[in-house]
């Protein structure tokens, strides 16, 4: 791994205004990857080796303000703002593969890390004449009606398929990258006539996240538990669903192809952290030789904004993790 970076920090208008900045790539060579792909008549898996070489650039931003009035409120904010990709750019991948026999994307030169192929979506089919115009046995050979999800024909061959080599790439294309992007974070707070106030708030700015499975289309199969938002499935009188119609144990695959219907916004802010306090004046607490009492209620977790779909939280991105909890506590500091 070679690495270089660039930056700088700085301090201005007598220390009140700091700066920083830095700028890197790392070059990562030699990773040990699958092979390049080979003909499916191996019976075998492609053995791994030294095949790839990778490009992260990368950057961040940081600007602070701290400040002490005559009437002595202090106050500071920090926000620091940063961003990475990541790029393949040596594999042997001369036909162009998009996907293994596992269905995992395949690296080729300019590959980004984190590239999400799927198909472009205009909805649900409101009628079974509009659900059987295209040819879509290829996603499932079984009868479309109304209710399925409905796919564009972006090489307008009459039928939708899937795509197998980048000069290939059937109706597919890339709708999205996983990458976190933007991620930032603020901090801000105060002190004055022994009041204490911090607030931390942290998020990603851009993320675009495939969930799928079971806890996400819910009703899959008899051993399926489904979410109070699985409900929101296509009928006669619910036409402006947000899932397709139902099927027993989840017969059409076709509906649950990667598209860009169900491509989550996994972008999101947090309130980490925020805590206000309270300390004793010295002239009272020295009096039952006390040097300092400081009494505080703190937060964790007390509000998100997200438009990703509910029961998933944004950080850990899976609904069968134990959630994170929002906690408040109260407490004090003590010194004798």
């Amino acid at each position: 791994v070679n690495q270089m970076d660039f930056g700088f920090d700085a301090l201005f208008l007598n220390q009140r205004l700091s700066a920083g900045f830095d700028w890197y790539r790392r070059d990562t060579k030699d990773m040990l990857t699958a092979g390049q792909a080979l003909p499916a008549v191996l019976g075998a898996s492609v053995p791994v080796e030294n095949a790839a070489d990778l490009k992260t650039t990368g950057w961040e931003l940081s600007l602070g303000w701290n400040d002490r009035l005559e009437s002595g409120f202090a106050y500071w904010v920090k926000g620091v703002l940063s961003d990475y990709q990541s790029e393949i750019t040596r594999f042997a991948n001369p036909t162009g593969t998009l996907r293994d026999k596992d269905n995992k994307n395949m690296y080729y030169e300019g590959y980004k890390i984190g590239t999400i192929y799927g198909y472009e979506s205009n909805g649900l089919y409101q009628t079974d004449a509009d659900a059987q115009k295209l040819d879509k046995s290829e996603l499932y050979g079984g009868t479309w009606a109304a209710g399925d999800v409905s796919y564009v024909d972006r090489n307008n061959d009459g039928k939708i398929t899937k795509g197998k080599t980048l000069s290939n790439m059937g109706d597919e294309k890339i709708i999205g990258n996983d990458t976190p992007r933007y991620s930032y974070g603020l901090t801000a707070g105060f002190e004055y006539k022994g009041f204490d106030f911090e607030m931390f708030w942290q998020g990603i700015g851009k993320r675009d996240y495939w969930l799928g499975g079971s806890q996400f289309w819910g009703f899959t199969d008899e051993w399926c538990t489904p979410l109070t938002s699985s409900l929101d499935y296509w009928t006669e009188d619910n036409r402006d669903a947000y899932f397709p119609r139902l099927h027993h144990y989840g017969v059409n695959g076709g509906n649950h192809q990667v598209s860009t219907r169900y491509l989550q916004n996994a972008a999101y802010l947090r309130l980490k952290n925020v805590v206000l306090g309270y300390t004793i004046p010295r002239s009272i607490t020295e009096k039952v030789k006390i040097s300092r009492l400081r009494v505080f209620v703190q937060g964790e977790n007390l509000l998100t904004f997200t438009p990703l779909i509910d029961s998933y939280d944004p950080e850990t991105l899976n609904n069968m993790t134990y959630p994170i909890n929002k906690k408040i506590s109260v407490g004090l500091n003590l010194t004798f």
